[in-house]
């Protein structure tokens, strides 16, 4: 038998020796020794069996654990980035957030692309700077222009805008102030107010109806432009 064992070839070799011809053995013997036999080729091919199955100790190191996954060589990582470029995590932004706008900052825009209007239509009965009051009779500065119409009669926004304040001034009367853009808008000598401090109006809106003052008899609406801290005439903006 090729390639046995030498353990395996001397068990054989004695046993030619017990069984060649001429030898008398007795049944007890032949029995025991046929078995002694059997029992040591079992053992020699068990051990056999367990030294292939047995991993080598530097081998044992390199096993993953049970359940580990088993890990993605260098070389092979590198090759698929190159191959599949587009594997790369790109960087997440985050979502842009939109602020509300004011509502001044709205009607500042909204005023910027609006043609102005007359906020009342009639003859205008004083213009603007240096005149000579019809009451007073004296030379003053007056920081608008005064348009004649019935007692009544509705007044308009000129632009879009938020209304700063509501108040009566000793010269002009019951007025309303608007900040519509770059420009503030004062509408004086009313009789009734549509509306209220803090709220947005758009242009056209009713502000209220033409009144009087008591400076300034005739009924009339008194109207002023303030741009950037300073009077300018309305004519400017209404021509």
């Amino acid at each position: 038998m090729p390639n046995l064992p030498r353990r395996i070839v001397i068990l054989l070799a004695y046993g030619k020796l017990l069984f060649r011809p001429g030898w008398i053995m007795p049944k007890p013997i032949y029995t025991a020794t046929g078995l002694l036999f059997v029992a040591m080729l079992l053992m020699v091919s068990v051990i056999s069996s367990i030294q292939q199955a047995v991993v080598p100790p530097e081998d044992v190191h390199n096993m993953p654990l049970m359940g580990e996954p088993k890990s993605t060589p260098a070389k092979e990582s590198v090759l698929i980035t190159q191959t599949h470029p587009e594997l790369k995590a790109e960087p997440v932004k985050p979502p842009s957030v939109e602020t509300v706008p004011s509502t001044a900052v709205t009607a500042a825009r909204i005023a910027a692309k609006e043609s102005p209007r007359w906020p009342v239509k009639g003859k205008i009965i004083n213009e603007f700077g240096w005149q000579e009051h019809a009451v007073y009779h004296d030379w003053r500065y007056h920081a608008g222009i005064d348009i004649l119409a019935d007692k009544g009669r509705l007044v308009q926004a000129i632009y879009s805008g938020e209304v700063e304040d509501v108040f009566t001034d000793k010269d002009y009367g019951l007025t309303v102030i608007v900040k519509s853009g770059q420009y503030t808008i004062y509408y004086g000598s009313l009789s009734t107010v549509g509306v209220s401090q803090g709220s947005s109006i758009s242009a056209g809106e009713n502000i209220g109806t033409v009144g009087s003052a008591v400076a300034e008899p005739q009924t009339h609406l008194h109207l002023g432009v303030k741009k950037q801290d300073k009077f300018i005439d309305p004519r400017s903006l209404l021509n």
